[in-house]
């Protein structure tokens, strides 16, 4: 998925919390979008490579320029994995519950990958057990076969919950 559709899901999830802090709502939204943050770069070096925007890339271009950013790609899915996040609740209980409600955060951006990712190439799927092999390909689609308008309308549909849930 795309970084503001996590940032929109943990907005959705923050403000399904109502006796959450401002801070708290925070660390949710934080943590739907830190998963992907040390990989961005790759993206970006990926849609330079193809010579073509982000939205226009496909799975081809990572395959044909993924050995560039193959190095980057164990960082990819530790940040995805389930096993980092008992960390997270460690250092909240014995430290900040800030980090408690990133884990949420953390958690909600997993799933989203687990029912969004779906790549014919093992290597590409979600491993959330990593470094364990195990990988999952029950996910619905490609998430770079989505068109600009498909974008837009998950944007606005995560958009409306949100205006639902705070009325």
């Amino acid at each position: 998925m795309d970084i503001l559709t996590h940032a929109l899901s943990g907005v959705l999830l923050a403000n399904s919390i109502p006796e959450a802090t401002l801070e708290q709502k925070i660390a949710i939204v934080i943590g739907t979008v830190l998963p992907d943050i040390p990989f961005a770069r790759a993206y970006f070096l990926i849609a330079k490579m193809a010579k073509k925007s982000l939205f226009s890339l496909n799975l081809n271009d990572f395959t044909s320029h993924g050995k560039f950013v193959k190095p980057k790609l164990k960082t990819y899915l530790f940040f995805h994995s389930f096993l980092i996040l008992p960390s997270l609740f460690i250092l909240g209980f014995l430290f900040n519950d800030f980090f408690v409600f990133l884990a949420f955060g953390w958690i909600l951006h997993l799933v989203y990958d687990l029912f969004f990712h779906k790549y014919e190439e093992e290597e590409l799927r979600p491993k959330p057990f990593y470094p364990s092999k195990i990988s999952f390909n029950f996910g619905l689609t490609n998430g770079w076969r989505f068109k600009k308008s498909h974008f837009i309308i998950m944007w606005l549909i995560h958009l409306l919950l949100i205006l639902l849930i705070t009325l």
